[in-house]
């Protein structure tokens, strides 16, 4: 059964990743000044980076340079948050 809800799940990850890099697009790339949803850090960065990370561990890798990008300064971001 399991096996039967992986396709549909992945096409709507893939779906949903599109609308992010579309996002990223129209911020002109994203980069220290903006973020998910504009010039302010929220819960949808948060969200973002825990889909990714899990789309990473079941080798699901999302596509795209600027949303690995993004990504990543957010990760960096973070860890400097929290020391």
């Amino acid at each position: 059964a399991v096996r039967y809800a992986l396709l549909p799940a992945r096409l709507q990850f893939d779906r949903a990743m599109a609308g992010v890099r579309a996002q990223l697009e129209r911020q002109n790339g994203g980069g220290s000044e903006f973020y998910l949803v504009g010039h302010t850090f929220s819960a949808a960065d948060i969200l973002l980076v825990h889909c990714v990370d899990w789309a990473d561990a079941t080798k699901a890798n999302p596509k795209g340079a600027r949303l690995r990008g993004f990504v990543t300064g957010l990760r960096a971001a973070s860890t400097a948050w929290t020391g």
